[in-house]
């Protein structure tokens, strides 16, 4: 990915064999490519797929299990907007989730 905003979505994947479990993210860019960044290591990607099946398969041949969920880069721009100061003091995380489910 050539620069931050190549990416279109992103997911969390964790170890859960390990305690605490380690992360890795998967994140897709809009040709399909995929890369697995490990945080840990400022975001060092560690393995480049063609498509998201392979590097689906990557980590589950690792025990990585994907989290519930993922971010796209339209979901950011929701986010951050919702997370921004709302009446003159910032909104909780649950009422920035509340807000959402309204979207």
């Amino acid at each position: 990915m050539g620069s931050t905003n190549d990416w279109n979505f992103l997911e969390v994947w964790i170890d859960p064999m390990q305690s605490p479990p380690y992360l890795l993210m998967l994140m897709g860019d809009r040709m399909g490519i995929c890369h697995i960044c490990d945080p840990v290591e400022n975001y060092r990607v560690v393995q480049i797929s063609k498509n998201y099946e392979e590097a689906q398969l990557w980590l589950l041949e690792d025990e990585f299990e994907p989290v519930r969920g993922r971010l796209s880069i339209k979901d950011l721009g929701l986010v951050n907007a919702i997370l921004e100061v709302k009446d003159e003091k910032p909104l909780s995380f649950q009422e920035a989730l509340a807000e959402m489910e309204k979207a």
